[in-house]
């Protein structure tokens, strides 16, 4: 699994030119669906850019953010993961 955190300066959902990566941000397998990062649950933190990438077994799987302070959560919407 791979993806990119980024900053959606116009809360389109996509990353547009100028919308810089969020490096440092920690991306996780909620493996229990709990909202909550739990010990054991496959982690990441993105690099310089806010590309990540989970090794993950095949299957369905949560994909979730540690919420930061720097802003909303577009894509997948607020407060929910994205299921892969």
């Amino acid at each position: 699994m791979t993806g990119v955190r980024f900053v959606d300066l116009n809360s389109n959902g996509v990353q547009d030119s100028g919308e810089e990566g969020l490096a440092g941000a920690v991306v996780y397998d909620d493996a229990n669906n709990n909202s909550i990062q739990d010990s054991g649950e496959a982690s990441t933190i993105t690099d310089d850019d806010g590309k990540y990438r989970l090794q993950l077994a095949p299957g369905a799987h949560t994909i979730r953010i540690v919420a930061s302070a720097q802003g909303n959560q577009t894509l997948p919407a607020a407060g929910t993961g994205h299921t892969v």
